[in-house]
């Protein structure tokens, strides 16, 4: 039985903003607790990691991005004239790869045509196929705008609206755990910042569980309208990050 909501929620995100170096904060809320809370699970990853080939600052120029609505802002652009990765252009997008100095991971950037985002990223899971299947080792040059992105999920709301989950909440069966226990809740809070240098990210998830009454190459990539990107193993291809840039100006 919760004694103290206050208090379990401050000191969970202690120790998440601890694991997070400070970028994931007050992502357990008091409500997440009822007097039926039992166990709160939470799992933190962080990443800080230069580039193989960092942009130079003295090649960040002013330019303009196009919302998604036609309107546009005026942002930095990163510039790489002579970026060596993987590049490949299919049906509705251009993307290109970007490894980081440990050789361990890399930023896969997937720019969609302009007027083909939202298809694209509905369908990213076939994309991801497409792009894999085509990217080519070479040179080419890459504009980039740095940008932060941050983002607070309820995951319960995405699992079962969203991609129709059934059965994992409100579902007792967790006897490996404890005896009459069901998840009720799940939330998962990331940032991603991206500059010249690099880029430093970090994702929590938090799951709540309460007791019953006893988830053809191109030589250019160009992102100056909504893009994607993917943060992932380059030995294993497992994603660790997953976003997209629809403003870069915005933080979230």
């Amino acid at each position: 039985m919760v004694q103290d909501p206050k208090a379990a929620a401050k000191r969970i995100n202690h120790w998440i903003s601890g694991e997070t170096k400070g970028l994931i904060k007050d992502l357990v809320k008091p409500d997440m607790f009822t007097d039926n809370s039992r166990v709160m699970l939470a799992n933190t990853v962080y990443m800080k990691a230069d580039w193989d080939q960092p942009f130079k600052a003295e090649s960040t120029s002013p330019g303009t991005f196009t919302r998604r609505d036609g309107s546009t802002v005026a942002v930095s652009f990163m510039h790489q004239a002579d970026e060596h990765g993987e590049v490949a252009v299919g049906d509705g997008w251009v993307a290109g790869t970007k490894p980081y100095l440990d050789g361990a991971s890399e930023m896969l950037i997937i720019v969609p045509d302009a007027g083909r985002f939202t298809e694209i990223e509905d369908n990213l899971p076939a994309v991801l196929g497409d792009v894999n299947g085509a990217l080519t080792q070479t040179d080419y040059s890459l504009s980039l705008p740095p940008f932060t992105a941050t983002s607070t999920t309820d995951l319960r709301e995405v699992m079962e609206s969203r991609l129709g989950v059934k059965g994992l909440f409100g579902e007792v069966g967790l006897d490996g755990i404890g005896d009459n226990l069901y998840i009720s809740s799940a939330a998962h809070g990331v940032k991603v910042i991206v500059d010249e240098k690099g880029t430093e990210a970090a994702g929590a998830t938090v799951v709540g569980m309460e007791a019953t009454g006893a988830v053809a190459t191109t030589n250019a990539v160009v992102a100056d309208h909504p893009f994607l990107y993917v943060i992932r193993d380059t030995k294993t291809g497992a994603i660790e990050f997953i976003g997209r840039v629809l403003d870069p100006t915005a933080t979230s």
